[in-house]
C-alpha cells in the first residue's frame, strides 16, 4: 500500500487553488464553444486555460487566487440564457455536476424608502426572499435611487413573491414592492 503525504501533494493543490469549476445549468454545450466563450468573458481577466472534466463540467484556472475570487465574486454570467454554476474548487470536491437547490437571482425593491438603503436594512430585507448574496455597488454607491438592488440566493422549489412585508423601526408593518 502507497502512503501519500501532504509533501506529495501540495504541489497539485497550489496549482489547482486557482480554478473555478462550473457548468451551465440545463445544458451540456461542447468543449469548443465554452473553452471560446470563456476566453471572451475572462480572456483579459488572467484566465490560464479551460480544460474539461466531463461531459459539461469544466475547469477555469485564472493566473492568481485573486484573479479566481474577482470572477467567483462577480456578477452571476449566463451561457445561452442559462445560469453558469461556479464554484471554487477544493481538495476534496467531488468533481461532478450536482444537485443545483438554489440560484442566484437579483431583486429590485421599488419605492424603497431613503432611509433603508443601508446595507443592514437591504441585507434584512433580501433575506426576506432568500438568501442576501451581495447588494449590488450602484445601489450601496446611492447612484440610481429608483430601486435598490440585491442578489439573493432563492430555491428552486419556492414561489417568488411580488411583495413582502417587514415591521420599520417604529414597530409599523410595511409592504415593499419585489421585482425579479
Amino acid at each position: 500500500m502507497a502512503t501519500i503525504e501532504m509533501d506529495d501533494v501540495v504541489d497539485e493543490i497550489t496549482y489547482w487553488s486557482s480554478v473555478v469549476v462550473y457548468y451551465v445549468l440545463g445544458a451540456n454545450p461542447p468543449y469548443s464553444v465554452m473553452n471560446g466563450f470563456c476566453h471572451r468573458i475572462w480572456g483579459k481577466k488572467g484566465l490560464d486555460k479551460v480544460p474539461m472534466v466531463g461531459r459539461g463540467l469544466f475547469l477555469i484556472r485564472f493566473n492568481t487566487v485573486e484573479q479566481c475570487n474577482k470572477v467567483l465574486t462577480g456578477e452571476p454570467q449566463f451561457f445561452d440564457y442559462k445560469l453558469l454554476i461556479m464554484k471554487q474548487w477544493d481538495p476534496g470536491m467531488d468533481l461532478h455536476k450536482e444537485n443545483v437547490k438554489t440560484i442566484p437571482i437579483w431583486i429590485r425593491l421599488t419605492n424603497l424608502e431613503l432611509k433603508y438603503w443601508g446595507s443592514k436594512c437591504l441585507d434584512k430585507l433580501g433575506d426576506c426572499i432568500g438568501t442576501t448574496l451581495k447588494v449590488d455597488h450602484i445601489t450601496l454607491n446611492k447612484e440610481r435611487l429608483a430601486y435598490a438592488r440585491n442578489l439573493i440566493g432563492e430555491g428552486l422549489d419556492k414561489d417568488l413573491p411580488y411583495h413582502m412585508w417587514f415591521m420599520n423601526e417604529k414597530g409599523i408593518s410595511m409592504k415593499q414592492a419585489v421585482e425579479y
